[in-house]
């Protein structure tokens, strides 16, 4: 009985570190410190939209590891998050009363919580 006890009091600590390791896990002494690459393909800057139009944004991301999500940007606020390739965002631009300009950017993000910005899309919207 003793034996037992004993057995499981050092068998449960490293089943419960063996059980909360993942792959998605960098090891510290190999730290992943390289930025993704985004990049904004639709739509192309200085796009002008008609409003109303839903409009599809799309993006590239890569990384040396992988990529686990792109965030879209409106005018500087997230707009939505995409965790799965293909990187895209359904943006519905309501009918403007005059011609607006949106400036559209994603950022990507890795495993190791790196960041990688892309260039500044600028879209025109019109009535």
């Amino acid at each position: 009985m003793r034996l037992n006890s004993l057995i499981l009091i050092i068998l449960i600590p490293f089943l419960l570190i063996w059980i909360g390791c993942s792959d998605d896990e960098v090891v510290a002494s190999n730290p992943d410190n390289e930025r993704p690459a985004v990049e904004i393909t639709e739509p192309v800057n200085g796009a002008l939209i008609q409003s109303p139009k839903l409009v599809t944004i799309k993006a590239t991301a890569t990384d040396n590891i992988r990529v686990s999500r792109v965030d879209f940007y409106i005018d500087g606020t997230l707009f939505i998050s995409d965790n799965a390739s293909p990187y895209e965002a359904l943006w519905n631009i309501n009918k403007l009363a005059f011609t607006q300009s949106f400036t559209l950017t994603a950022a990507a993000v890795d495993p190791s919580n790196n960041r990688g910005t892309s260039a500044e899309v600028i879209v025109y919207a019109t009535n």
